[in-house]
């Protein structure tokens, strides 16, 4: 049994759990093969997390009719606030300029 959550419904805190432990564990095994993923590793992790979290997160909610939330917040809101801080980290790590 595992700990969840305050307030939270659904598969919200396992999917959380559990996009963001396995991007990280396969972000870990790739940082040593190349120069990018050493430089940009949490910023990538962050990112492809949020991806994750927001796709499984409304999976969840329109296919199988599941309310996810964290915290009384909507699972997907928080993917997408953990993709946006990997963006802007990113961005300013790796200016266009």
């Amino acid at each position: 049994m595992g700990i969840t959550p305050f307030k939270s419904s659904g598969r919200g805190p396992a999917i959380l759990r559990n996009c963001i432990l396995g991007v990280w564990v396969l972000m870990f095994a790739f940082k040593q093969s190349t120069t990018f993923m050493a430089r940009n590793s949490g910023e990538v992790t962050e990112i492809v997390a949020g991806l994750l979290i927001i796709f499984f997160s409304l999976y969840d909610t329109y296919v199988r009719r599941e309310k996810n939330d964290v915290w009384g917040i909507p699972t997907w809101i928080l993917g997408g606030l953990i993709l946006t801080i990997g963006i802007l980290f990113y961005l300013y790590k790796n200016p266009f300029a």
